[in-house]
């Protein structure tokens, strides 16, 4: 079940935006998925393509590799390559503050983690005919303090109009985490996990 709400404004030099996005799967009755991410962003333009990030904040949880929550917050500056009626691409870039919870332990015994983070993000949206769109949305974190905490995220998704507002989705989405931590039963999580999304969506 994937489901997700977007809101927006863009009036003169501001813009916001809020998203969650949320999966849950089963195979034979026993969960196999299992994760939540919510992200907000407000952005003030400085020139008609370039724009600062004064906030962007990023919630994500994921039982299957071991995530009991991971929050950044974050500032940085982004570029609008292209901004048409039919096709927006967008680079970003920060730097920020993360606070990880994990589920177990990791090698030094600790179940948490706080470190500075680079962020960069590349977002594109594509309106291929007035029923069929596309989204590409891609992030990596790498923390400060090294030791390959390298975090990604990939979301990819092809809508198509059924009818009014709701839309058939249909998508990929790829986490891969820089350093697995073990389960509270000790088994090591994955290091990536990709995802075949499909779902129903609704914009307002």
């Amino acid at each position: 079940l994937l489901t997700s709400g977007a809101t927006g404004t863009n009036q003169a030099a501001i813009r916001g935006a809020i998203d969650y996005t949320t999966t849950y799967s089963e195979t034979n009755g026993e969960a196999v998925a299992n994760n939540q991410r919510a992200t907000g962003n407000f952005d003030v333009f400085l020139s008609n393509r370039l724009y600062a990030r004064p906030v962007s904040l990023e919630y994500y949880r994921d039982e299957f590799q071991g995530i009991e929550s991971r929050t950044t917050a974050a500032a940085g500056f982004g570029y609008e390559f292209f901004d048409t009626a039919s096709f927006e691409w967008d680079v970003t870039a920060g730097v920020g503050w993360q606070w990880t919870e994990f589920l177990g332990a990791q090698a030094d015994g600790s179940d948490s983690e706080n470190d500075g983070t680079a962020i960069a993000r590349t977002q594109l949206q594509w309106e291929i005919t007035t029923d069929v769109e596309f989204e590409f949305d891609y992030q990596i974190q790498a923390a400060f303090g090294g030791g390959g905490d390298v975090n990604h995220n990939l979301r990819s998704t092809l809508s198509v109009e059924l009818f009014g507002e709701l839309d058939l989705d249909v998508g990929i989405q790829f986490d891969r985490i820089g350093k697995p931590v073990p389960l509270q039963d000790g088994t090591l999580t994955n290091r990536d996990d990709v995802r075949l999304l499909i779902g129903l969506g609704f914009d307002f």
